[in-house]
């Protein structure tokens, strides 16, 4: 796994999977995610004008997610509910 740190992204296009980001920000960057591991720790900045690609498999769970909001009000609340969560910093994308 390659690791970045304190590292600013400025108008760039970053691909997430494969990569620990620590103490980055991002700027005005399209962050693309194939559904690979990869990590943010501990605080990472994105500003209001980042956008992000899904591709591959986690372009597929960005659809199931999508279908399950548009399911009625519990698909809503289920998928508001895995969003809000906090992320597990502690979980397998969290470590090198």
């Amino acid at each position: 796994m390659r690791h970045v740190n304190d590292k600013t992204f400025t108008n760039e296009v970053v691909q997430l999977d494969g990569t620990i980001f620590e103490n980055c920000t991002f700027d005005g960057c399209r962050l693309v995610y194939e559904g690979g591991e990869f990590g943010f720790k501990p605080v990472i900045n994105f500003d209001g004008s980042c956008s992000f690609a899904f591709k591959g498999p986690a372009q597929g769970a960005v659809h199931l997610l999508r279908y399950i909001y548009t399911g009625g009000e519990r698909g809503k609340q289920t998928v508001t509910q895995i969003l809000s969560a906090p992320p597990d910093l502690d979980g397998p994308f969290a470590e090198a």
